[in-house]
């Protein structure tokens, strides 16, 4: 089930043209995290050169070079402190979330705590301006 977070510290993002793979895409793998926090994602330069870091759920490892196994996003998402967010997923020491604007990206474990005060649905169901305003004052506390 997914649930929300708060984001206790402001997120900035590091990479601004991600690395984004299909399934069976071919990369080669220049170097491993080595921060405990995010140990595991692998470093990858993709046909085109573009770089980024990747997870190796997404990846068929063989020595330096890699396969695609599942489509990968490596979008990071510019979030502010307090800010409300909906965890989709959790890989190796970080989140992937969608916000209140409907956009999606990672950001790292460490920037998020658990809310319990707020229903998922605020993130996942679109409406308009003037209804979310009225939705979010009126119905979202439990």
């Amino acid at each position: 089930m997914n649930s929300v977070f708060r984001v206790t510290e402001k997120y900035e993002i590091a990479y601004p043209l991600p690395i984004q793979l299909k399934t069976g895409d071919q990369v080669s793998i220049t170097k491993y995290e080595t921060n405990p926090e995010w140990l595991g994602w692998a470093y990858c330069i993709d046909t085109q050169g573009v770089e980024g870091w990747v997870s190796p759920d997404y990846l068929q490892i063989n020595g330096t070079s890699a396969v695609v196994t599942k489509n990968y996003d490596a979008t990071e998402l510019a979030v502010e402190k307090d800010e409300l967010v909906l965890s989709l997923r959790e890989e190796y020491g970080w989140r992937w979330v969608r916000n209140r604007n409907h956009q999606e990206g990672w950001i790292p474990l460490k920037n998020t705590e658990r809310h319990f005060g707020y229903f998922a649905v605020i993130f996942t169901s679109k409406r308009s301006s003037s209804e979310s305003e009225s939705y979010e004052k009126t119905s979202h506390r439990m």
